[in-house]
């Protein structure tokens, strides 16, 4: 049986598509959601936990911002059926692309 240059393309698209569609499996597996606002509590202290968000990167100015806007300093967060108020927010520069806010309990 012989291949033809259609069946060659036809073969390469479909195996790269199977490539990424076992990428995007993998890694939503192993990295969660992408979601701006999907906090990760750490427990730091009597009363005080800390809130990480992850994925901004150094060029996320404008994520930032945004986060701000709806994650500022004296607002209520419940964790574990308590309530903390946000102490501080802090973005951290570089190829970390975190940001952390303090919680202390109300």
């Amino acid at each position: 049986m012989e291949f033809s240059p259609q069946h060659l393309v036809v073969c390469t698209i479909a195996v790269f598509a199977f490539l990424c569609i076992l990428f995007a499996v993998h890694y939503t597996r192993h990295h969660g959601s992408n979601d701006l606002f999907e906090p990760h509590f750490r427990k730091v202290g009597d009363g005080v936990v800390i809130m990480e968000f992850y994925g901004f990167g150094a060029t996320g100015e404008n994520r930032i911002k945004r986060f701000k806007r709806v994650y500022f300093e004296g607002k209520v967060v419940s964790y574990e059926g308590l309530n903390y108020t946000i102490d501080s927010v802090s973005a951290a520069t570089g190829s970390t692309g975190k940001i952390v806010c303090v919680l202390k309990k109300l």
